[in-house]
């Protein structure tokens, strides 16, 4: 019992999705970027990514893909100084609110959507809804293709952010299945 799930970038304007298997950040709005070449400067940050996960098939014994969630379960060496990941993912304060694709495409300024620490544990229950609804299902019947709602990502540094790269760390998509 599976579901067939990628992991699709969007980027540019008009959005361009690609299916991506890593996802590194850095000075350019390009999915699967060199971060050597596109390097942040300290005090800078990454341009934003707009991430989603895309349902493209259920196995006959599945009934129910739900409860997705997205966090860091790898901080890997921890963070430098004044680093750090913000995204739009917060049910902490009980709203969620789903991220509409900028018309100008991601920034790479302060962002106004990725304002809350990306989680470095895993949430209790799903931080990703489907549309715009965090307890919303797939089901055998659902017309596939289907799209979570966007997850937004932004590394952040400040001035005192040490030059050169940043620790690797390990960001887990994970769902239910039923």
């Amino acid at each position: 019992m599976s579901a067939t799930v990628v992991l699709v970038e969007s980027n540019g304007h008009p959005a361009a999705d690609t299916i991506i298997t890593s996802l590194p950040m850095g000075s350019v709005d390009a999915p699967n970027l060199d971060p050597d070449t596109n390097k942040i400067t300290a005090g800078q940050n990454s341009f934003e990514k707009w991430i989603r996960a895309k349902i493209t098939a259920l196995t006959s014994d599945l009934n129910i893909v739900d409860n997705f969630r997205i966090y860091l379960s790898d901080i890997g060496a921890g963070w430098k100084a004044d680093e750090g990941i913000k995204c739009n993912l917060s049910i902490s304060d009980k709203v969620y609110v789903a991220a509409s694709y900028p018309a100008g495409g991601p920034v790479a300024s302060l962002s106004a959507v990725a304002i809350y620490d990306l989680p470095v544990d895993e949430p209790a229950q799903g931080n990703v809804g489907i549309g715009g609804d965090l307890s919303a299902q797939i089901i055998p019947t659902t017309t596939l293709p289907v799209y979570t709602d966007y997850a937004v990502l932004q590394l952040q540094t400040a001035v005192d952010t040490p030059t050169g790269a940043v620790n690797p760390k390990v960001l887990t998509v994970q769902w239910d299945e039923q």
